[in-house]
């Protein structure tokens, strides 16, 4: 369920410029952050997808 699969078709150019922002935060620590700031994602189940691209496909994306 682990989401750094695309990270194998970034450049090394693309790649020196990601950002991580949660860093070494675990997923049981980002629903908690999440449930003390009161997001409604909080209790969302797991996907399969990159949820965060939406609609946009991933050659787009990057």
């Amino acid at each position: 369920k682990d989401q750094t699969y695309f990270l194998a078709h970034l450049s090394p150019s693309q790649l020196s410029r990601a950002l991580f922002p949660l860093g070494a935060l675990t997923k049981a620590q980002v629903r908690q952050l999440a449930a003390v700031a009161g997001l409604a994602t909080q209790a969302r189940k797991d996907s399969q997808g990159i949820c965060f691209l939406g609609k946009v496909k991933f050659p787009e994306f990057v």
